[in-house]
């Protein structure tokens, strides 16, 4: 999955949230009408992690969505489940066991006996069949590549219905294959999809009969394309097991999913950073902040336009993070809810964070005085417009991609445009569709110079798509031969010193320039309970955790 689609905060908030709360229109009776059993949860999409969405496939190898892959692994989950500290608990996974050899060049798997929907055993050949679909998919599976799946399988071999062993073309950290590639290694049912090719597994992604047999804790009801998606308990489910129907609603805002929960057909959803303090007054609700992922936000830069040859200068990179009052990005944009960040492995969950990310020991740090001495070293002076200029005419004169409907994102740049300014940086914030600003950096269908965008990083924060050269998600085309060597270290050598020193040398290398994390908040109606574990830091969400009474009236 694209970390970069992962790290969607599509907020759409101001005045449009404010009218929708001051409203009392809300149509939600056409997804209540399939069952109007009290025992239904109602929930956009992205609770917890993102701004809700639609859903537009339930193919988890196909998915470059989020809000799609949170709605299939309600189908087909994650096998490995990751606790709220990123340890993996193995008595809610698939895998009972992993064991790697000595070198991390060989990994056995152990499956818990697991049944599919239609009563069949789901085997270690359901997941051999997941790797050859895969490799037939190639580059349409979507995280191909992702803990070194599928590209460093030299070899699958099914050693019983229980086993299975994985070898690889190179040594490995066993715990950066584990969290970063096995996590996300889902088993599909060979019985089922077996006897269709690869094309028509890829046409039949948004057919809802295809999705019948699954393994987890929900069965598919009804999916209607850009409308809802509802879901019933699967009784041969052996963990917890959900005790309600769950309907998946796809708003088209952050004011209608909270005109839902103040009108009670929505259960739970996002609470936007602008009407923080008029959400949190809504009778009958209370606020959950859930598990956060693993995701920073980051003003990505593009190395390889000519008109910013600055970017290449780490002093010039290093200026533009000093230059950042992140303390008041939180308090102003972020209402409050936000953390400090300078590094590219984010402060939550803390396990991942080296010693000096942990104690807050950074080579960067607000400190103007510092940015300006930085950016004189670099050769660069303030003119007589204000704007830092070298002796060969070149401004340090940047256009900032943001997406038009990312409130406080905009408000996150529109501050960041101020400080800049004050150091000579001269900051042009242009909004555009978020379609257009992915299309834009994905395929550089048009010259760019920056954007504001976010990262996740599913289960492992080690890096290599998003800034080892040529990494298929390195769009700001990021070169360093140390990086990369470090890189290589982490996910090769066992233990965490290999992180520890790659986290260390990005904050000192600055790749993209890091702002403040936000951190969510959930409205949640007051017969709600279970939503501290809806969330997981690689992504999952589990509402089969959340429990609902019945709601007055009904």
């Amino acid at each position: 999955m694209s970390s970069k689609l992962l790290a969607v905060r599509c907020f759409r908030m101001g005045f449009a949230v404010m009218a929708a709360l001051a409203t009392g229109l809300f149509d939600f009776t056409e997804a209540r009408a399939a069952n109007s059993c009290p025992n239904t949860i109602v929930m956009p999409t992205g609770v917890g992690i993102g701004t809700a969405s639609d859903v537009t496939t339930l193919n988890l190898l196909l998915s470059s969505s989020l809000y799609s892959t949170e709605a299939a692994e309600l189908l087909y989950p994650l096998p490995l489940y990751v606790d709220p500290n990123a340890q993996i608990d193995y008595s809610r996974s698939i895998y009972a066991k992993i064991a790697p050899n000595s070198d991390g060049t060989s990994y056995v798997v152990t499956l818990h006996p697991r049944l599919w929907s239609d009563g069949v055993p789901l085997t270690a050949d359901d997941f051999f069949y997941t790797y050859q679909l895969m490799m037939a998919l190639g580059t349409n599976y979507t995280n191909y590549g992702v803990g070194g799946i599928p590209n460093l399988i030299k070899k699958f071999t099914v050693l019983d219905p229980e086993h299975f062993q994985i070898d690889l073309t190179q040594k490995s950290n066993p715990t950066w294959f584990t969290l970063g590639g096995l996590a996300s290694f889902w088993p599909f049912p060979r019985h089922i999809w077996g006897k269709y090719s690869a094309d028509e597994v890829f046409e039949h992604q948004s057919d809802p009969d295809f999705f019948r047999v699954v393994y987890g804790p929900y069965k598919l009801e009804t999916l209607k394309l850009g409308r809802y998606a509802s879901f019933i308990p699967n009784p041969l489910y052996p963990l917890h097991k959900p005790t309600q129907r769950l309907v998946i609603k796809f708003v088209e805002s952050d004011g209608e999913a909270l005109q839902g929960v103040q009108s009670g057909e929505i259960d739970l959803a996002n609470l936007p950073f602008s009407v923080f303090e008029i959400g949190r007054n809504i009778k009958d609700t209370y606020l959950v902040h859930p598990t956060p992922p693993l995701i920073d936000n980051n003003i990505g830069v593009n190395f390889d336009d000519t008109s910013s040859p600055y970017f290449h200068d780490v002093r010039v990179r290093q200026a533009m993070e000093d230059a950042i009052d992140q303390k008041a990005i939180i308090k102003a944009a972020l209402h409050g809810q936000g953390l400090e960040n300078y590094n590219l492995v984010p402060p939550r969950p803390a396990v991942f964070n080296s010693p000096d990310a942990r104690a807050g020991k950074f080579p960067v740090g607000f400190d103007p005085a510092k940015a300006d001495a930085l950016l004189d070293a670099a050769g660069y002076k303030i003119g007589p417009d204000g704007v830092r200029t070298n002796k060969d005419g070149v401004k340090i004169a940047i256009t900032l991609l943001v997406a038009s409907n990312q409130e406080y994102r905009i408000a996150m740049a529109e501050m960041v445009q101020r400080e800049f300014l004050a150091v000579g940086i001269k900051l042009t914030i242009k909004q555009i569709d978020f379609n257009q600003l992915l299309a834009t950096i994905f395929s550089n269908v048009a010259p760019w110079q920056a954007y504001l965008i976010g990262d996740t990083f599913g289960g492992y924060p080690s890096g290599e798509l998003l800034y080892k050269t040529g990494g298929v998600e390195n769009f700001g085309h990021y070169a360093d031969a140390k990086m990369d060597r470090l890189i290589q270290e982490n996910i090769t050598e066992p233990g965490e010193q290999g992180l520890y020193n790659y986290e260390d040398y990005g904050a000192e290398q600055q790749p993209v320039i890091f702002l403040p994390l936000e951190i969510d908040t959930v409205l949640t109606h007051g017969d709600i309970a279970g939503v501290e574990q809806l969330n997981t830091p690689d992504t999952g969400w589990y509402p089969q955790y959340l429990n609902v009474k019945c709601h007055a009236g009904q």
